[in-house]
């Protein structure tokens, strides 16, 4: 029997619709539940994708709470062996042992149509009391070209969704987003933890992190407060050749090096300067604080400036080849174009394995 507050978190992660196992546990009178699917990755080789004709392209910009799961999944990435002992789970825990390597994975960087398309698939879920990667008959890779993204023609795609509510009035968003992230990595009970495999695969550029916050009904209990996730990870033959800047401008106030929701610093001009014929690309972070920033190979030096930052943040001379970088921007950051700090640090970018070399 159910107590007055009930929680739930459950985790899905496939390209196609599949039927889904549960197990629940009851501990201390407080009954919990976690469902996971059979995972699925959806890959093409050598077939051209055409946009539908009713496809409606629609750029919407990340939350606070969609930049810090996105922070999350980079952190994991950036250094997998931390992330597994973080969540005291191996990296191949229920898996063959060289499936996932202790190498960093290049940085996801947010695609604007990807966020689109996985908001609106979870609030689908939570208008429909339905938890499912099929949306009336369309895959998470229907959905992500209907929203915009063009897959080329070679492409990967993948995606988790998952749900954390509770029949208690009160909803804590950050503490149910690090329940998902960690149920996500774990993924308990899970054949060939695919959740895992998707946070951590190589291949993957872009995402899109949409989250709801809603009722929903599950097992003739209504969750009034529910966090719904879905997360859509992408490749595309589209993006060689180029790299993808990205991270993050914040103000860390509660001095953790890390980003926290409302830390984020909007309209922060990010610039990336070539070298060799001394050509900007630059671009803005949005409110959350987050980038992303698309430039061909070259070296490059990087730098931010805005009112948040208070000064111009610079990080000097880098070669960036044709894989994502991140470069995070902080008020406390190198301030003076030294090249001696700079090859501190893209050498200590270099070691991270973030592709950057000199």
């Amino acid at each position: 029997m159910y107590n007055k507050y009930t929680y739930i978190l459950i985790v899905l992660m496939t390209a196609l619709a599949v039927p889904f196992v549960g197990a629940q546990t009851q501990e201390n009178h407080q009954n919990t539940a976690l469902e996971l699917g059979q995972p699925v990755t959806d890959f093409s080789q050598g077939l051209v994708i055409r946009l539908k004709s009713n496809t409606t392209k629609t750029q919407v910009y990340p939350t606070n709470y969609e930049q810090y799961m996105l922070e999350l999944i980079n952190r994991g990435r950036a250094d997998p062996q931390a992330e597994a002992d973080r969540y005291s789970t191996p990296l191949n825990e229920g898996i063959s042992s060289d499936t996932i390597s202790s190498e960093p994975k290049q940085p996801l960087a947010f695609n604007l149509y990807l966020i689109d398309g996985a908001r609106k698939h979870s609030q689908w879920m939570l208008d429909n009391d339905t938890f499912s990667h099929d949306e009336n008959g369309k895959s998470s890779t229907d959905r992500m070209q209907e929203a915009g993204y063009e897959l080329g023609n070679r492409y990967m795609t993948g995606e988790n969704i998952a749900w954390h509510g509770t029949t208690n009035q009160n909803t804590d968003v950050y503490t149910f987003i690090d329940g998902i992230h960690e149920g996500l990595y774990v993924d308990k009970n899970i054949n060939e933890r695919g959740h895992r495999k998707n946070l951590m695969r190589q291949e993957w550029k872009e995402m899109g992190v949409g989250l709801q916050i809603g009722s929903f009904r599950s097992d003739s209990h209504n969750y009034v407060n529910t966090l719904m996730e879905t997360e859509d990870y992408a490749y595309s033959a589209n993006t060689d050749g180029q790299a993808l800047l990205t991270g993050v401008a914040y103000d860390d106030t509660d001095e953790d090096d890390f980003y926290t929701p409302s830390e984020g610093l909007g309209e922060i001009t990010i610039t990336a300067q070539r070298k060799s014929d001394q050509q900007k690309f630059s671009t803005l972070t949005w409110t959350s604080g987050g980038y992303s920033l698309p430039i061909p190979p070259g070296t490059y030096s990087v730098y931010g400036k805005g009112d948040g930052l208070g000064k111009t943040v610079y990080y000097g001379e880098g070669l960036i080849e044709a894989q994502n970088v991140t470069i995070d921007f902080r008020p406390d950051g190198p301030s003076i174009p030294n090249q001696e700090d700079a090859l501190l640090y893209w050498n200590r970018k270099k070691e991270e394995a973030w592709l950057v070399t000199l």
